[in-house]
């Protein structure tokens, strides 16, 4: 009979070699980046903590997963007082869209680093932006309230943003390949 010890050692090396994915698929789920990075903890713990159950490294990632979706389904019952309640169909979107580029693992981190280093040499206004937004999880109305303008010019200025943000990541992920 083998022992876990083998088990655990291939379960810690699978959970840091896909942790910037499962982060990611976290994040999709949960508008607070704190409330993400501590349910990916969580995650972790649950992943390294198993005993004997046995997991296939080209089956880590969804099972990984499944174990995020859960975690994140759970801590959402828990925040009913949340107005952004959590719709099953949309984690089953997210779980299938993140189930299509498994096989993209370095990819993952290679997106990150891209986006990352288009948002820094954006101009602060944006960065604020942004920010507003996706980190303070801020409405449309109420970034207009703060900023004196119309909630229509702000949805509009982030769907410009995201798109300028599209297409720098992209560009970034060209060059890095075509140097590759």
């Amino acid at each position: 009979m083998s022992s876990p010890e083998p088990v655990l050692e291939s379960r810690s090396l699978l959970f840091v070699r896909h942790k910037e994915m499962l982060k990611a698929f976290i994040r999709v789920l949960v508008p607070h980046p704190n409330d993400a990075e501590d349910i990916l903890q969580e995650v972790g713990v649950c992943i390294l903590s198993g005993r004997d159950e046995r997991v296939e490294p080209d089956l880590f990632p969804s099972w990984a997963r499944g174990v995020a979706r859960n975690i994140v389904l759970h801590h959402r019952r828990t925040w009913r007082r949340s107005q952004n309640m959590l719709n099953y169909r949309f984690v089953d979107l997210v779980e299938m869209a993140y189930s299509r580029t498994d096989a993209e693992d370095d990819g993952w981190k290679q997106r990150r680093v891209a986006l990352e280093t288009c948002i820094e040499r954006m101009p602060p206004k944006d960065k604020t932006l942004l920010t507003m937004r996706y980190a303070s999880a801020l409405t449309s109305e109420a970034i207009a309230k703060q900023q004196g303008s119309s909630p229509g010019a702000i949805r509009v200025a982030l769907l410009r943003l995201r798109r300028g943000l599209l297409r720098c990541v992209e560009r970034r992920l060209m060059r890095a390949e075509a140097h590759s």
